[in-house]
């Protein structure tokens, strides 16, 4: 698994690499690790290559994930698209800034998922992500359903995928027995996703009407992540 894969990544792990340094950076990011140290990585990774376009894709999904600088995410992937105009991690991050809440331009979100997917057709995070935004903005469930089953193939372990694929058979099939075992499913993998914990709650709240399950969730959600506004939403509404 990752964390086996992040063991051996240690092991071998060279401080002048940037590649090394990057994918260092991007595990530390995924294993919800303290996102200063990713940081320290990554700048240490710009000081002995400032034009790396991947380093500035990671750069841009910390900013906009975990240190929540939308600005600031937007700022370092168009820096990175001027390096290399067609990688495809730097396209689907700044897909992803427009897509935030915060900025809500889903026509420049979809432009860049499209670039993203022109560039590299198997890019699942810019699959996963671009069926979410069929989902949640066009409502073209088909079209979102075949960009999930396509990421789904490339990579089944994909958690972000998992759980968009999970809410979409909650909420736009109302397959709640479906949803709640994906939910458990991705909840395995990574125990400390905060957004599949507040719609693992909402899924409980609809199917059984497990009021204190969905509670439970919430709060979970609101834990691991105290800036999950929709978990506070919904809980205020049990």
């Amino acid at each position: 698994g990752e964390a086996a894969i992040g063991v051996g990544m240690v092991s071998r792990f060279n401080e002048s690499s940037v590649g090394d340094l990057n994918i260092l950076a991007g595990l530390v990011l995924r294993a919800h690790g303290d996102a200063s140290v990713a940081e320290g990585l990554l700048n240490r990774a710009l000081e002995i290559d400032p034009a790396s376009a991947p380093v500035f894709a990671t750069y841009g999904l910390l900013l906009h994930q975990h240190t929540r600088d939308v600005k600031r995410a937007e700022t370092v992937l168009r820096q990175a698209l001027e390096v290399d105009p067609q990688c495809s991690d730097v396209l689907c991050n700044l897909a992803g800034v427009y897509m935030d809440d915060s900025c809500k331009d889903y026509a420049r979100a979809e432009e860049y998922f499209k670039k993203a997917l022109a560039s590299d057709p198997h890019h699942v995070s810019s699959l996963s992500y671009y069926g979410l935004l069929q989902q949640e903005v066009h409502h073209d469930y088909t079209m979102a359903e075949r960009l999930y089953n396509v990421a789904l193939y490339l990579d089944p372990l994909s958690v972000e995928c998992l759980s968009h694929y999970a809410s979409y058979l909650g909420k736009c099939q109302e397959d709640l027995e479906s949803a709640e075992r994906l939910f458990r499913r991705v909840l395995t993998l990574d125990p400390l996703h905060a957004n599949s914990y507040c719609n693992y709650g909402l899924v409980l709240q609809a199917k059984d009407g497990d009021l204190e399950g969905a509670l439970e969730s919430f709060d979970r959600a609101i834990e691991i992540e105290p800036a999950n506004g929709a978990s506070y939403g919904f809980k205020a509404l049990l």
